[in-house]
């Protein structure tokens, strides 16, 4: 059974551990206020962290938010 809290706890364990990927996966969560409270600055916080670690989803979701 999948569960946002359950989601959301592993994320943000791996996130602080610097992983990329669970940064800019936790990112989307917080642009799309699922499972938290949406925050688009969480979310840029988020994959700012992970782009500056090369990761490629998390350069384009930056680049996609300039756009806007």
């Amino acid at each position: 059974k999948q569960s946002d809290k359950k989601a959301i706890e592993l994320y943000e364990m791996a996130a602080k551990r610097g992983n990329a990927g669970a940064q800019f996966n936790l990112g989307v969560l917080y642009i799309n206020g699922q499972g938290v409270d949406q925050s688009h600055s969480k979310a840029v916080e988020l994959w700012t962290k992970a782009a500056a670690q090369g990761l490629k989803s998390a350069i384009d979701a930056l680049k996609r938010l300039d756009r806007q």
